[in-house]
């Protein structure tokens, strides 16, 4: 049988998704390298998706900034540090199972006071980790997906053209 890499790059990534779900815990399969080269495939696509939708927004005329009053000019993406997968290791041999926030919930990115944050539970052996947000846990990578899908804004409404917009920033990303 060909190997998922090669299988995910020939289009087949949801069959691949769920054979590695299937597995369980990677790390104790035997194919951890394998399952890695997968998830290394994944999040270059992703992080391609990402930059591709934040150059689009800048184009659009979109400001980042911090949620406060002066609405402090910030970097809408930072991507991982060499210290990452260390940083993650230490989190969970101290704290166990949490869910490593990524970023608030909808109430709180509205200036409103919400629940918790968005996140990933840890730790998780698996290839495609749950992600948790408000009373829901899916696999990350439809999560993603599906943010994909709607230009990185999965959960905006129809209101003043954000269909529009979601639409145009989602035109030919890469699904993962």
């Amino acid at each position: 049988m060909t190997d998922w890499l090669t299988r995910y790059r020939d289009g087949q990534r949801d069959l691949v998704w769920h054979e590695l779900a299937e597995i369980g815990d990677v790390r104790e399969s035997g194919r951890l390298d394998e399952a890695q080269a997968v998830c290394d495939e994944m999040a270059r696509r992703a992080r391609h998706n990402v930059e591709l939708i934040v150059e689009r927004l800048r184009g659009e005329g979109f400001l980042f900034h911090r949620n406060d009053d002066e609405r402090t000019p910030t970097r809408p993406h930072t991507p991982p540090t060499t210290g990452a997968a260390a940083h993650a290791a230490w989190l969970e041999e101290r704290l166990g199972p949490f869910v490593l926030p990524l970023a608030p919930d909808r109430l709180h990115k509205e200036n409103v006071s919400g629940g918790g944050p968005y996140g990933i539970v840890l730790p998780d052996g698996r290839a495609d980790g749950l992600f948790r947000w408000e009373e829901t846990t899916i696999p990350f990578v439809s999560y993603l997906n599906w943010a994909f899908q709607n230009g990185g804004f999965p959960m905006a409404g129809e209101e003043d053209g954000a269909r529009e917009i979601t639409n145009r920033l989602a035109q030919d990303l890469l699904p993962l």
